[in-house]
């Protein structure tokens, strides 16, 4: 008698746990975006096919009398939902995505890039010049100095 009355407890309670993971993969397309659409479908896959398992052994069980061996037992109810637990609870334990990079930081770290490549070949065209100075020991007035690099600039 026990499992007469084991048997309608346990079909009500898997039907209960099916209908609360499924509103669980509702509320994880919004609030876990690690849990995929792929694994999502794969999970009410498991819940479809558990609640098909449910229906045929209640019709089995609808047509057993009540003196017979019944048609299946209410531990194996919870059997039939371990898989689906399983990986509900595999999903639910998945590491949240990294946070995505600043994208300030990389869009200022290129303008001093920018900035310093035009800091830098300021400073080699005056070192330029300087070592032009240096490597003529020759000493010029002001108007030859323009004149040399007036020639210099047609070279």
């Amino acid at each position: 008698m026990a499992e007469a009355e084991a048997r309608p407890k346990a079909i009500a309670d898997a039907e209960k746990r099916l209908t609360d993971i499924r509103a669980l993969m509702k509320k994880w397309e919004k609030s876990m975006p690690q849990v995929t659409e792929d694994e999502r479908a794969d999970v009410e896959a498991l819940c479809s096919a558990a609640d098909k398992w449910i229906e045929e052994k209640k019709e089995a069980q609808a047509k057993v009398e009540a003196h017979e061996a019944p048609a299946f037992l209410a531990k194996s109810v919870d059997v039939q939902l371990k898989s689906v637990a399983n990986l509900v609870t595999k999903l639910s334990r998945k590491p949240k995505p990294p946070p995505p990079k600043k994208v300030l930081n990389a869009t200022n770290s290129t303008n001093a890039t920018d900035t310093n490549a035009t800091a830098s070949v300021n400073a080699t065209d005056g070192g330029e010049e300087a070592a032009d100075g240096e490597s003529s020991n020759e000493k010029t007035t002001p108007e030859e100095g323009e004149a040399g690099e007036a020639a210099k600039d047609e070279l």
